[in-house]
């Protein structure tokens, strides 16, 4: 099976957490189609595009995103929905059961959680998809699809780093990279995530820093994402 892009689509109405998770899900690999605040964009990408995953965020009394989302759900029953919602465990639980949600997260800490969380659920899906990818060799698809997976863990290594304050000559000798692939990555990443100059990259990478801080909470598939308690 040749290697497929996921095309994803976010829709948030905080639009710092919009930019942070089109960054992320751009850097686990997956192709955003679209990233707003505003549903009648989401509306028209659907319409435009095959869209596989919309990411999506209902706070508590939100009706007019909980109505879109099943408005959606009927019009396209093969998009897959990540869902974070502000409800009650048993609410929550009630909505993703209405809407079909594969994947939803019912969290206190919609900044740092939500980011983390997507980022974990991005790794874990790309993963699958790579392992579905290498086990059929017929069409070639091994090379391509590890290969991917390698730059794709590269990419996000060097986005950390530039949150973290480290210049490109500290990248380089950190990761034992040549300053030309650094610069190459750096041209890569760019494009991935939709800005022109290296600046707003380390800007972007600075601002998406403290998600690091939720890498270290378990998630697991169709329940709960909880921290380890330290």
């Amino acid at each position: 099976m040749p290697y497929k892009s996921v095309k994803v689509a976010i829709i948030n109405s905080d639009q710092q957490i919009v930019d942070r998770l089109h960054a992320v899900t751009c850097l686990s690999g997956y192709s955003v189609c679209v990233s707003s605040n505003k549903h009648d964009e989401i509306d028209r990408a659907l319409r435009e595009q095959q869209i596989d995953l919309l990411i999506a965020d209902v706070a508590a009394g939100d009706k007019s995103s909980f109505q879109s989302l099943r408005r959606w759900r009927a019009k396209y029953p093969s998009l897959q929905l990540l869902v974070f919602c502000g409800f009650k465990c048993d609410k929550a639980r009630e909505m993703s059961f209405q809407l079909g949600v594969r994947y939803h997260f019912s969290l206190g800490d919609p900044l740092e959680i939500v980011i983390g969380a997507t980022r974990k659920l991005l790794q874990s899906l790309l993963q699958q998809l790579s392992t579905l990818c290498a086990s059929d060799s017929a069409y070639g698809g091994n090379d391509l699809c590890v290969s991917g997976s390698i730059n794709c863990v590269r990419e996000q290594e060097i986005f950390e780093l530039l949150g973290a304050g480290y210049s490109r000559k500290e990248i380089s000798g950190k990761l034992n990279l040549s300053p030309r692939t650094v610069d190459s990555y750096l041209i890569r990443l760019k494009m991935n995530v939709g800005v022109s100059s290296t600046r707003q990259l380390v800007r972007l990478a600075m601002l998406s820093k403290d998600a690091a801080a939720v890498s270290n909470s378990d998630w697991v598939p169709d329940e709960w994402p909880v921290r380890r308690k330290s």
